[in-house]
């Protein structure tokens, strides 16, 4: 048993992960980009890659002087500001991204270094400009159920908590889907989303207190929006399901990730050893 452990654990090492995802990558995108421009004699030595997936838009597969990437790096000994750095200070590299992709683009990328080893990067996630903006949205719901709260509307106060919980879950939602959202009536239904988060909580990728909160949210719906009836929540629950809602912005917005950076989810970075 120790032995299938050691060698599990050696197959799952951050360079045999990296040779693995560089050869995919490799074969995916920049072997055919390389030879649709007629070859490695007519592109050259390949230095740096990058392929961009924007939802209703083609592959766009750029390579060498046409990426732009910004890297981050472990140094290899104490560096003064302003002093200078040679290859040999730099170390492992945390971060490497592209510059100028579209907000809601996912792309992968790679680095070649003088000393044939290289760095692979990558963010799957789509529609992440468009998810921030949902949650912008949230957030705005939110201060307006707190608002209807304190002026003891809880009707109000609950509604918008619903549609802040909803623009939650979509947002996450979103970054996995190919296509860009649809719009009016092309919407997922209440039903969907809930049926969503409950998958989602399910798989632990977030506290399952988050699916009871859309439920009964969702439960408190009809009375609160269409006055169908009295709206069966006291303040005190009304203040924990806002504060609920609170904390399922805050966890999208870390699974769906700034703009610049990938998120662990679906994004990383990893050392190749070049061969």
């Amino acid at each position: 048993m120790a032995e299938q452990d050691a060698d599990a654990q050696d197959s799952d090492s951050p360079t045999e992960f990296g040779n693995r995802l560089a050869e995919s990558l490799n074969e995916t995108f920049w072997l055919p980009e390389i030879e649709r421009r007629g070859g490695p004699a007519a592109v050259g030595p390949l230095s740096k890659a990058l392929a961009v997936f924007e939802p209703g838009k083609p592959l766009v597969t750029l390579l060498n002087d046409e990426v732009q990437l910004v890297g981050r790096a472990m140094a290899r000994r104490p560096i003064e500001a302003g002093e200078a750095v040679t290859t040999d200070d730099i170390g492992e590299f945390t971060e490497v991204f592209p510059l100028n992709v579209a907000p809601d683009a996912g792309w992968a990328c790679m680095a070649v270094f003088p000393d044939g080893s290289a760095v692979v990067s990558f963010d799957f996630r789509r529609n992440r400009g468009t998810a921030l903006e949902r949650l912008d949205r949230a957030g705005e719901f939110v201060v307006a159920a707190r608002r209807s709260l304190q002026d003891q509307h809880p009707g109000p106060a609950l509604a918008s908590a619903h549609a802040a919980a909803e623009l939650a879950v979509t947002a996450i939602s979103i970054t996995m889907e190919a296509e860009r959202p649809k719009a009016g009536r092309g919407r997922n239904s209440h039903a969907k989303k809930q049926g969503w988060l409950a998958d989602w909580t399910r798989l632990g990728n977030a506290p399952s207190e988050f699916s009871h909160i859309l439920g009964r949210l969702g439960q408190l719906r009809s009375s609160a929006l269409y006055a169908e009836g009295a709206v069966d929540a006291d303040p005190q629950e009304c203040e924990a399901l806002i504060a609920g809602v609170e904390l399922m912005i805050d966890h999208a917005r870390v699974a769906v990730g700034d703009i610049r950076t990938a998120p662990p989810l679906l994004g990383g970075t990893s050392q190749w050893d070049g061969n």
